[in-house]
This record gives structure tokens, C-alpha cells and sequence, in this order.
């Protein structure tokens, strides 16, 4: 009898689990997105928007997961810049395999070579930044200043609980078992942790309401779950790689620090401004971790500081005078 009422009870949990997964939060459906596709070699191509204008050009590099749309808050504050944002390897609209944070610097670097782009500002919001950084270390001739918006790295790892909740979550993304769980308990679960991640990414702000128009969709993809836990379990090499040859990156770098981030901390920003040898500009602002969204203006002043860096000929990367350390 009890061995019986168990298993109704865990039956009516499952099937509670379900439902909620389905119904009770349901994200919008996502809207349209702009820009295009470029091709990439013979195997890859990413979603891209271009906006022609004057200067060196400003391209936009999403944080984890993130998508073009973040940026949205930051590029009307340019003028009339130049400025292409790019959708990374298997997120958002360019989806795809999960990739490396060094394989995604390389398909990256190809696609500004497809724009005929050179010597351009990288503005990486996040892990987006170290992914900037490891484009200009492995491409250098790409890339002439680079600006860095709650970075992630600078000597720290990522702590082994969040690494395995990264593993056990990359089963909703296996063919079979994955598709059984996302059908089950896994969809609520997942939507649960996304939900969460939001939440803590904008604290202590509300997440806002542009945002959740086409962040849940898009994160939910398999693709973009994929590459997601993906680069979390592997969060720890490739950022020791990239550790190791932060000296060789010389370009002038901006870096702005979120004071209450409680996604990734902000000792990142300062492991980061004492290991790159030409930090040219080292803001602090109010606010968590989505700073494109909740503070594009210091985003935009870090940009300019660089930019007016990168046209000074004295220095490593072009200027003499660094942030103050």
C-alpha cells in the first residue's frame, strides 16, 4: 500500500513538473531578428548586423549565453560609428555545435575578414570579453583596441559545483534522453535555472522587460544550451590558456566594473587590469552584470577612451598613459 501511494505520488510530481514546464512559464515567442547571415569558410557562418559609418570599427561580442539584441542600448550612443555585432558560434541566431572559446575567436576573426574589417574595437560584454581578448591575441592584425564590460577571467576559475551543475544540465541537450527529459521534468527544470541565472545577471535591478522579450526564447534552444554548458565545463582551460598569454595582448583596453555583480564578481575587472599590459581606461559603475543594458552610457565612454587611444603613436598599442592600477 505504501510502495503504491509512492509511486502515484511520484507519478503526480512528474506529471506536476510537466505541466509547469509547458504552461505555468511559458517564454513569448522570439521576435524576428535583424541583420543577416554571413558565410564563414566552408563549414560556419554567423548572424551578424552591420551598421556602415565612420572611425575604426566597433564590433560587438555577446557575453554567455546573450545574443545581437543586448546591444541595442549601447549603439545608438555611437552616432555614427561603424558598428557590427555578431551573434558567437552556437548561440542565439548563428546556433550551431558548441564550440570552444578559442574555436569561436578563430570563426569569429574569419567572419571580420569577411567584412573586409581590420583594426577594429572589440567591445565583449562578459565572457564575450575574454572571447575578444583571444581574438586579438591569436589575430592580432584584426584588432586595434579592445573595450571589456563585466569581464570574466583574470586569474579565477570557476568554482567545480557550478562546473558539474553545467554537466548534469548538457542532458537535456543529448539526442534521445535529452529529448525525453525536455518533454518531462527537465523543461521545467531548466526554465527554472535560466530564470534564475536572469535574475542574478541584473541584480539588483529587475530583469528588464526588453530583455525577457527575447532572452528566454532564444536561451532555450537546444543549440544555445548546448554551447552554454558547454563553455561552462570547459570554463576553466581555456581561460587558464588565455590567462597565460594576457601580457602579449598590447592593444590599448578599456575595462568597465560592475561594483554589484553578482554573476561573476568584480575581481574579474581587476585580475584583468593587472595582468593586460595597456589598460588605457578603468571605469567603475553602479549596477550587476548587464551593464550594456542597465549602464550602455559607461559602455559608450569606454569606447571613446579607447578609440582615442588607438590613434596616439606613442606606447605599446598606441598610447603611453595607462589606468591607474
Amino acid at each position: 500500500m505504501l510502495l503504491t501511494a509512492l509511486l502515484i505520488l511520484l507519478l503526480l510530481v512528474i506529471f506536476g513538473l510537466t505541466a509547469w514546464g509547458y504552461g505555468v512559464w511559458n517564454p513569448a515567442p522570439t521576435p524576428p531578428p535583424p541583420g543577416g547571415t554571413i558565410t564563414v569558410g566552408d563549414h560556419h557562418h554567423l548572424h551578424v548586423t552591420e551598421m556602415p559609418g565612420e572611425g575604426p570599427p566597433v564590433v560587438f561580442i555577446h557575453g554567455l549565453p546573450g545574443s545581437i539584441r543586448d546591444w541595442d542600448a549601447v549603439q545608438p550612443l555611437l552616432g555614427d560609428r561603424h558598428r557590427i555585432a555578431i551573434d558567437r558560434p552556437g548561440f542565439a541566431d548563428t546556433g550551431g555545435s558548441a564550440m570552444t572559446m578559442r574555436e569561436q575567436a578563430d570563426v569569429i576573426a574569419e567572419g571580420l575578414r569577411a567584412l573586409s574589417v581590420e583594426q577594429c574595437l572589440l567591445v565583449g560584454h562578459s565572457y564575450g570579453g575574454t572571447v575578444a581578448l583571444t581574438v586579438a591575441r591569436r589575430h592580432p592584425e584584426l584588432v586595434g583596441g579592445i573595450v571589456l564590460g563585466a569581464p570574466m577571467g583574470g586569474g579565477r576559475g570557476m568554482p567545480l559545483a557550478m562546473r558539474n551543475e553545467a554537466r548534469a544540465l548538457l542532458l537535456v541537450t543529448l539526442p534521445g534522453l535529452g529529448d525525453l527529459l525536455r518533454r518531462t521534468v527537465g523543461w521545467g527544470i531548466t526554465k527554472l535555472v535560466v530564470r534564475n541565472a536572469f535574475v542574478r545577471a541584473f541584480d539588483p535591478t529587475p530583469v528588464a522587460p526588453a530583455y525577457t522579450a527575447y532572452a528566454y526564447g532564444q536561451t532555450l534552444r537546444v543549440d544555445t544550451l548546448r554551447s552554454l554548458y558547454a563553455n561552462r565545463v570547459d570554463f576553466n582551460r581555456d581561460f587558464g590558456w588565455l590567462d597565460r598569454h594576457l601580457d602579449e595582448v598590447t592593444v590599448p583596453v578599456g575595462i568597465v566594473r560592475a561594483m554589484d555583480d553578482a554573476m561573476v564578481g568584480s575581481w574579474s575587472a581587476v585580475g584583468l587590469r593587472d595582468y593586460l599590459p595597456n589598460v588605457v581606461s578603468f571605469q567603475e559603475c553602479d549596477g550587476g552584470h548587464m551593464i550594456p543594458i542597465t549602464r550602455p552610457e559607461t559602455i559608450a565612454e569606454a569606447i571613446g577612451a579607447v578609440t582615442a587611444s588607438m590613434g596616439r603613436p606613442d606606447g605599446p598599442g598606441g598610447t603611453g598613459d595607462a589606468a591607474p592600477r
